[in-house]
């Protein structure tokens, strides 16, 4: 994308100067990053990515304000690639592509979905529906894909609503079902803003309701540059809080960091049980559980993210284990002992270019202890959190 259309808070220069002042120069997935040398500002995405936002119009869709945005220096935002540009976010606004008369409604991944007629525009999005409506430039329309005109009376994916005489009670439409957020401070938590909630009426939107109440942050919803996997189950979900120290060894992250573990009551992932972010795999739990909710024994892990590779080069990973374990790099198998078997170092090496790569640890816990701990760089040293980034895009799948 050009350089002039990318986002430059012009008429916000000095106010995002102060909003920035003494921000910590870390950041992680998720978090809004720029220089102190530019005004473009950047999501840097769970992809490992930054993603500009080509204006402030669209910058909008998403936050309510500047506050965040973290400060980094220009080798730092060097040193993570560019990509896809942030589009507007669905269930907000509609757009306009100048040169082109159609209104469009947005769903996930930038789908435009013409809307076909101005009565149906009234009905969807109220009498004021031409106020919702944006003009980008023609610029910004690679950024899009068309989908299906919208020709009955259903809202697109992710609308966010209330119906009347049902008091504050929020609802996101999503897959044909009505998801409710438990109450308004988590769907404030998803950065919903009120001058986007729609008000329908019963019985002319009379939405099914989804199986479940939306009670913690959903990745999807708040992930900017949509690069999580969306899926139709929407429900509880792992809460944004500090990292904690478990007693049995190990450190669960709930926030960036790490990687996302998905945990199962029997050793082949049959049924699982807990999922969550663990900032490293370094894990013993003896003759323990790795959660209330888990047995002691016949249990299997499987843990995904990406790792962040500043120099390229040949990297050896091991692994303590007791029992089974498995590591993927980029799809790759380099460490297989899928066996029973004492504790047991294993290891494995993978060329890996500077950037960020796949991972995918496995582990089975049979009788007896349980123990687990990835590393690089010798035995005792386990693969830190900053390196690691949590792949939440398998949260919903059934292995």
């Amino acid at each position: 994308m050009l350089i002039p259309i990318l986002f430059l808070f012009i008429l916000c220069g000095l106010f995002l100067v102060r909003s920035v002042k003494g921000q910590s120069s870390a950041y992680s997935a998720g978090d809004l990053i720029k220089t102190r040398y530019s005004s473009t500002v950047y999501y840097f995405g769970y992809d490992g990515k930054r993603h500009a936002f080509p204006n402030e119009p669209i910058y909008f869709s998403w936050y309510s304000n500047f506050d965040g945005i973290k400060i980094v220096t220009p080798g730092e935002l060097a040193e993570i690639p560019l990509s896809s540009s942030i589009v507007v976010r669905p269930g907000t606004n509609l757009i306009k592509i100048q040169t082109d008369p159609k209104v469009y409604a947005v769903e996930p991944y930038g789908v435009l979905r013409h809307v076909t007629s101005e009565s149906l525009a009234r009905t969807l999005f109220g009498e004021n529906w031409a106020s919702k409506v944006l003009d980008l430039d023609v610029a910004f329309f690679p950024d899009y894909k068309i989908g299906t005109p919208i020709t009955y009376q259903a809202h697109p994916e992710n609308t966010v609503f209330r119906y009347l005489n049902e008091g504050d009670k929020t609802y996101i439409y999503k897959n044909g079902k009505a998801w409710a957020f438990r109450d308004m401070v988590k769907a404030q938590k998803h950065r919903y803003q009120e001058r986007f909630i729609l008000t329908l009426t019963k019985p002319a939107f009379s939405y099914t309701a989804g199986y479940k109440e939306i009670d913690e942050i959903h990745p999807i919803l708040v992930d900017t540059a949509q690069t999580l996997r969306d899926d139709e189950l929407l429900g509880n979900i792992p809460a944004a809080t500090p990292v904690t120290q478990t007693p049995t060894g190990g450190t669960v992250n709930t926030g960036s960091g790490g990687l996302m573990g998905y945990y199962y009551s029997d050793i082949n992932f049959g049924t699982k049980q807990l999922e969550r972010i663990d900032s490293t795999v370094n894990f013993s739990w003896d003759h323990g559980s790795p959660a209330p909710q888990m047995p002691s024994d016949n249990f299997s892990v499987r843990w995904f993210g990406k790792i962040k590779i500043d120099i390229a080069g040949d990297y050896t990973f091991y692994t303590w284990s007791d029992d089974g374990v498995r590591l993927y790099m980029d799809d790759n198998l380099i460490i297989n002992n899928w066996t029973e078997h004492m504790v047991e170092w294993n290891h494995g090496s993978a060329y890996l270019t500077a950037g960020y790569h796949n991972i995918r640890l496995e582990y089975f816990e049979k009788i007896g202890g349980a123990f687990i701990k990835f590393c690089w760089y010798g035995r005792d040293t386990v693969v830190p959190s900053s390196i690691l980034y949590p792949d939440t895009s398998y949260y919903f799948q059934s292995y």
